[in-house]
């Protein structure tokens, strides 16, 4: 078994570094694009509350949909099962 250089583990380091750069611009990003703010987590927070307490789908309020939809990216109905 080959011991591994200086040479090799700079060229792995430098090769971890890049990926790790690459992984925090793309969750930088990803998160620019997140709208959830103190307003937003308290309506949700809300929701799941009211639905865990047997509340209904059906009786969810306007701005509940909306916020729900715009975080998660999928219609209101299927974000909680």
């Amino acid at each position: 078994m080959a011991a591994i250089s200086l040479a090799d583990c700079a060229i792995l380091g430098a090769v971890l570094l890049g990926w790790f750069a690459c992984a925090m611009i793309v969750c930088w990003i990803i998160s620019a694009h997140l709208s959830i703010d103190k307003r937003t987590d308290s309506i949700v927070l809300a929701e799941i509350t009211r639905l865990r307490n047997g509340g209904a789908k059906a009786d969810v309020t306007d701005d509940t949909r909306r916020v729900a939809e715009r975080l998660t990216g999928l219609p209101y109905e299927r974000c909680w099962r």
